[in-house]
């Protein structure tokens, strides 16, 4: 809902969604509300407020890799599918033992609680200053403040008398997490603008500081081995706690002049960014990273109205801040003789630890085509990070499991194609179609260490090796002699999306393909069932697999993730205004009915349930591992939108 005058604007939004898990016992709920405001102080002042609230909940199960037998799809490669698992009853007890695994996988869904509640506030205030505004001069104020405080609570509960909870001698598993996150942004800039009486150019300078304030508080309890019926903590008799807090402090100043000359046809950017944070080991060092881009219109291009080409470059570096503790080597707290003492931690930090530095040059070209109706974009652009952020495993000797440094270049290099074309575009029918190609490719161009191996479980299960003159996300593995051999790469050969938005009178039909070529998963969640001889393919497949990889082979499970996709589509109607009118009355200016879905097809050689799976979640390197995960869905919305 919106509105307002001249002075006054408004924004208003609701939303309240529900979506039910496709294993028993999950699913996802969500509330959210916004507010906009737009208030205009006299000819000179203007505040902003925007605030959102958004609510969810989330039943999630359990899913993944646990090697305890308690995740459902990891029971599965155990069992076979003629043992029967329904109870007879309602009651936890009324469950059958699973003979072959640790756990019965019908009982664990029906009776585990794994619950997520969380609430977050986003506000942001800007408040703006025209002191000058004339023909040839403008200069401007903005002072703008956000929130985001973020407070999730996770609450799971694990019955003592499910199948494998005495596994551990400590029937009975509660666990308390709650996390608070507060992040504070203060923005205060200067633009002023200059355009001579000739109007030969326009030059824009602007100056800023920012200030990032972060306060994270995570607390985590775990209580075992609980009396029947019992949820409370302190009822168990083993308790641990874990608390992990993270202050953060962040300040940064910046500058940038924008010409714009040439009949508004080159556009030249001159700027910097210094920063400085409390992660680095020199809280008080800023550093500098500048940027420069150029570009320029060709308007008598192409023959048609409208038509022109925009050639472009840019040059700039940013930086990677470090982790919160890379600069630190925690202590340990433990008894010795009977007194309290502390340790120094497994993990060496950097107390000169800084930022990776990561630059990059950029060309392209924009180009309007057709009387405006083809547009191309091409980007091509190549990226290096160095002062790279490792993490390397230290000799026994040092007492060290793991130490931080910077060290260590790398390289990425890519090309970017986009295309809009409108087919055909009359008073009754339209259509618009937009493609997009991406290729990327990286390498390590150096280490001040030997090559290492990051993510995975292991060489023989494969592995993500960061090793100098090679990809930056190759896959390495064993072959039947033993030696270390590339076996894949998760980086795709290439992607590309077709989008289409046709529209007849009253109707409306987009969807949205996506293509994947190349790019390997390490398929563990097939390993599993064929090591228990349960695949489904066992006598054409699974058998000759299992062999191949008792010889020391990786290959097989190292799988190539090609994909095609119906990612979303979408078929609505616009109610004429006479329905309209009769429904609401004046009430309602415009209704439309739709019937959406998402993931509706998918077409791919890969064995497993879902080829963009990611077991460690969102990784820069070793993403691309499928070990039981939650199965992806399809999913059909009826929607009914209603404009006041």
């Amino acid at each position: 809902m919106s509105g307002g005058s001249d002075q006054t604007r408004y924004f208003v939004s609701g939303l309240v969604k529900r979506d039910g898990g496709i294993a028993p016992g999950t699913g996802y709920d969500k509330q959210a509300a916004r507010v906009n405001f737009d208030q205009q102080l006299g000819s000179r002042w203007t505040l902003n407020f925007q605030t959102q609230a958004i609510h969810s909940l989330s039943h999630r199960g359990i899913s993944n890799n646990d090697n305890s037998g308690t995740s459902p799809y990891l029971v599965f490669p155990l069992t076979p599918s003629f043992v029967d698992l329904r109870p007879t009853g309602s009651r936890i007890s009324d469950y059958p033992v699973n003979p072959f695994e640790r756990s019965n996988p019908l009982q664990t869904y029906a009776f585990l609680r794994n619950d997520e509640d969380v609430w977050r506030i986003l506000a942001t205030a800007t408040l703006g200053w025209q002191p000058v505004a004339t023909d040839q001069q403008t200069l401007r104020f903005t002072l703008t403040g956000g929130l985001d405080n973020f407070t999730q609570r996770n609450d799971i509960f694990s019955p003592p008398e499910l199948q494998f909870e005495p596994n551990d001698g400590q029937p009975g598993t509660v666990v308390l997490g709650k996390t608070q996150n507060t992040n504070v942004n203060l923005l205060g800039n200067a633009v002023y603008t200059l355009t001579p009486a000739s109007r030969a150019y326009r030059a824009t300078t602007s100056l800023g500081v920012q200030y990032f304030d972060k306060s994270l508080n995570f607390t985590n309890l775990v209580g075992r081995n609980l009396p029947p019926g019992q949820i409370n903590i302190d009822q168990a008799t083993s308790i641990a706690v874990n608390q992990d807090l993270q202050p953060i402090r962040d300040l940064a100043i910046f500058g940038q002049e924008e010409v714009l000359g040439l009949d508004e046809r080159l556009l030249l950017t001159v700027g910097a960014r210094a920063e400085r944070t409390s992660r680095n080991g020199n809280v008080k060092r800023l550093f500098l990273y500048p940027k420069a881009a150029a570009s320029y219109r060709f308007t008598a291009f192409g023959g048609g109205a409208g038509d022109e080409l925009k050639v472009r470059a840019a040059w700039g570096q940013t930086g990677n801040q470090p982790n919160f503790g890379n600069k630190f080597t925690p202590s340990a707290t433990g008894t010795i003789g009977g007194l309290f003492g502390s340790s120094a931690g497994f993990t060496a930090g950097a107390a000169n630890i800084r930022p990776e530095r990561q630059t990059e040059l950029e060309g392209g070209a924009d180009a309007t085509l057709a009387n405006g109706r083809l547009n191309v974009n091409l980007t091509g652009y190549t990226r290096t990070v160095s002062d790279l952020i490792l993490v390397q495993t230290p000799a026994p000797s040092s007492g060290r499991a793991a130490s931080v440094f910077n060290g260590g270049r790398l390289r990425g290099r890519g090309i970017e194609v986009a295309a809009g074309y409108v087919v055909t575009q009359t008073p009754t029918v339209s259509w618009l179609v937009h493609a997009t190609f991406t290729k990327t490719t990286s390498k390590v161009l150096a280490l001040p260490v030997p090559a290492f191996q990051v993510g995975g479980f292991g060489t023989s299960l494969g592995s993500f090796q960061v090793e100098v003159g090679k990809s930056a996300t190759q896959i390495v593995g064993t072959d039947s002699l033993g030696n270390v051999v590339r076996v894949g790469d998760a980086t795709p050969d290439f992607q590309l999306s077709l989008a289409n938005d046709l529209t007849y009178r009253r109707f409306g039909l987009s969807f949205l393909w996506d293509w994947k070529h190349g790019g390997d998963v390490i398929n563990l969640t097939e390993l599993l069932f064929d090591l228990f001889r349960n695949s489904e393919d066992w006598a054409t497949g699974g058998r000759q697999r299992r062999a191949l990889f008792f010889k020391g082979e990786t290959q097989p499970y190292v799988q190539d993730a090609s994909y095609l996709k119906l990612r979303e589509a979408t078929l609505s109607y616009h109610l004429p205004p006479s329905a309209v009118h009769q429904m609401f009355g004046d009430r309602v200016r415009n209704a439309t009915v739709s019937l959406s879905g998402r993931n509706l097809i998918r077409i791919t050689k890969f064995r497993g349930i879902d080829p963009e799976v990611s077991n460690f979640g969102n990784q820069a390197i070793a993403r691309n591992i499928d070990v039981a995960p939650f199965p992806p869905s399809r999913s059909l919305f009826f929607s009914i939108d209603l404009d006041f």
